[in-house]
């Protein structure tokens, strides 16, 4: 490829062209608990589960963690059925997944994405256990 130009092998009538990227995106650090009504910014707190709510999202389209070192897939299993690895949901609104939390006065969580799978998040919530 040079100057937005492509050399295909054989020729094809369409074809779909991009580059490889990765996506990442970290929370700021967290620290609300509606069910304590209270701030836990400062207190030793780990995530749990997250719930996620997305829309043209591919079976493997994310991962998430802790910190992009530890990073998870998807649940492989929805409603007691395997999840076809080539699956896309127009969209996602499951119950909370387990999340591979620590603990610590920081707790965020990471989100990651490679092309060319789709992925669009909506709304991330958190569900913290507080180390009191």
């Amino acid at each position: 490829m040079s100057s937005g130009a492509i050399t295909l092998a054989t020729p094809v009538e369409k074809a779909i062209v991009g580059l490889a990227y990765t996506a990442q995106w970290q929370s700021a650090k967290l620290g609300m608990q509606a069910s304590l009504a209270q701030s836990i910014l400062t207190e030793h707190k780990k995530i749990d589960h997250l719930g996620l709510v997305a829309a043209w999202l591919h079976a493997k389209g994310i991962q998430f963690g802790a910190d992009f070192s530890h990073l998870n897939d998807l649940p492989s299993i929805e409603d007691g059925t395997t999840v076809a690895t080539n699956t896309t949901r127009l969209a996602y609104d499951k119950e909370p997944i387990v999340f591979p939390g620590k603990w610590d006065t920081d707790s965020r969580v990471c989100i990651q994405a490679q092309a060319p799978r789709p992925a669009t998040i909506l709304a991330l919530v958190p569900d913290f256990a507080v180390n009191h």
